[in-house]
């Protein structure tokens, strides 16, 4: 059995293991919303060791695929790390599997590049949106609308931003995997997919716990002292803005040609490839 058929056996293992204990952990916890996540979360492992089991090789690679953005949601979501763990499993197991992902024909791909643009626009225009809330609660002398504004931004980032960001992640990487771009191969891509990993993990990390814990104070009789919170959140604001339009630059502009990697994978492909 080839040694990466072995990785991929050990690293399904390695998934479940994490999975099924996670789930229980927090099934067991006293956050509502880990107790809601914990069953499906050790649910899913149990379906990823089916799949190694049974050898459903093509079972594996799509519900991994669909995990990534998932644990991406949980992050936030369960107010966690945890689900990092996993994502990074699930990222390694792939690529021990490596997979050959079809290509899309051309009415799928336009399909997918709509549902990207459009949610990659969404992304950027509501954390526009947080970025002038955020001086709202930063600047305003009004007790009742700072308490609005973080109020406001508190609802538009679980009721939007979430859902836009998953959209966008998810969308991201079936046109890079089911395109000529690939994922690893051009240093747009990748600049793009390290833009939106670090977006995601300094909002799990961060800035959702600026906004929920500014929200809580505005909304206390009498408000309570943000405690130098509120710059921290406006600055946070400001990069992720300035970030995601760096994004949106890159992916028109399309700069700094082919990695190491597409460099091989070049030479490797037949010349009416290479065409």
């Amino acid at each position: 059995m080839p040694s990466s058929i072995r990785a991929a056996d050990v690293l399904a293992v390695a998934f479940t293991v994490w999975a099924v204990t996670t789930g229980a952990a927090w099934f067991l916890g006293s956050e509502v919303q880990g107790q809601v996540s914990g069953v499906p979360l050790a649910t899913v492992g149990a379906a990823s060791l089916a799949a190694l089991v049974s050898r459903r090789r093509t079972m594996l690679v799509a519900l991994h695929c669909v995990l990534i953005p998932v644990l991406f949601a949980l992050v936030i979501v369960v107010g966690s790390f945890q689900p990092f763990l996993g994502m990074a499993l699930s990222t390694a197991l792939l690529v021990a599997i490596k997979p050959a992902f079809p290509r899309l024909r051309p009415p799928a791909r336009k399909l997918w590049l709509t549902l990207h643009v459009a949610s990659s626009s969404a992304w950027l225009g509501a954390s526009t949106t947080m970025a002038v809330l955020s001086f709202v609660g930063l600047l305003s002398p009004d007790p009742g609308a700072r308490r609005q504004a973080y109020a406001f931004m508190h609802l538009l980032d679980l009721a939007l931003v979430i859902p836009m960001v998953l959209l966008s992640i998810a969308t991201g990487l079936v046109l890079s995997l089911g395109t000529q771009w690939g994922l690893l191969n051009h240093w747009w891509v990748v600049t793009k997919f390290v833009i939106a990993l670090a977006i995601v993990a300094t909002a799990a990390a961060w800035e959702n716990f600026l906004v929920r814990g500014l929200a809580e104070a505005a909304a206390a009789a009498p408000p309570g002292d943000p405690a130098g919170r509120d710059w921290s959140l406006a600055a946070c604001m400001v990069v992720f803005v300035g970030l995601l339009l760096t994004a949106t630059a890159f992916s028109v502009l399309k700069p700094g040609g082919r990695t190491k990697r597409g460099r091989r994978d070049l030479r490797r492909a037949p010349a009416s490839a290479r065409a």
